[in-house]
């Protein structure tokens, strides 16, 4: 469905049944679109140890299992692997790499996420790795529920945050405009 047929449905739905349309729109902004993985991820998840945590997370992990942990976490609609370039350079400077495909998200289980429960999905991932965490990496929307779980108790010694939104009230108002609810 196309993004102007999607726009004269809300616009034309929001005033017959608003409560139905916003519903509808709620749903959508819940549920990430899965991309097949690009050539360009492929050297990356090629070298990735494949294993899977509680729940059926999907993750992906370069280095040895000694090392500090540096955790990566993508962005909406992303996976794991998109932040594949980071792990050699880590691994070389002597750091476990982790990088996960968040719920609903690449490989791993669920149909709809938000940034609360991405964020305290991040919390059960260290819970499971049982150690704080050297640094997590993260980019857009794993960036901004980044920082919210460590406002819920994540441990990380650092935090690099790429492209994060700085408001999550600017990330819904925009998307009700796109849309024309």
């Amino acid at each position: 469905m196309n993004i102007k047929t999607v726009q004269t449905a809300f616009r034309y739905g929001s005033k017959v049944s608003p409560c139905l349309s916003a519903e509808v729109a709620y749903r959508l902004f819940m549920h990430p679109t899965r991309h097949k993985r690009p050539l360009s991820e492929l050297k990356y998840y090629d070298s990735a140890r494949k294993f899977f945590l509680k729940g059926g997370i999907a993750a992906f992990e370069w280095g040895d299992a000694k090392d500090p942990v540096v955790l990566l976490v993508h962005g909406w609609t992303g996976r794991g692997t998109q932040l594949g370039a980071f792990a050699l350079p880590l691994v070389e400077k002597g750091f476990r790499v982790i990088a996960i495909d968040g719920p609903a998200h690449g490989d791993s289980p669920g149909k709809t996420t938000n940034a609360l429960a991405f964020s305290k999905f991040l919390i059960e991932v260290q819970q499971e790795l049982g150690k704080e965490l050297q640094a997590v990496i993260s980019h857009s929307f794993g960036a901004g529920a980044s920082v919210l779980a460590t406002s819920f108790g994540l441990k990380t010694r650092k935090l690099v945050l790429i492209a994060g939104p700085s408001n999550y009230e600017t990330v819904c108002r925009r998307y009700t405009e796109y849309v024309q609810l």
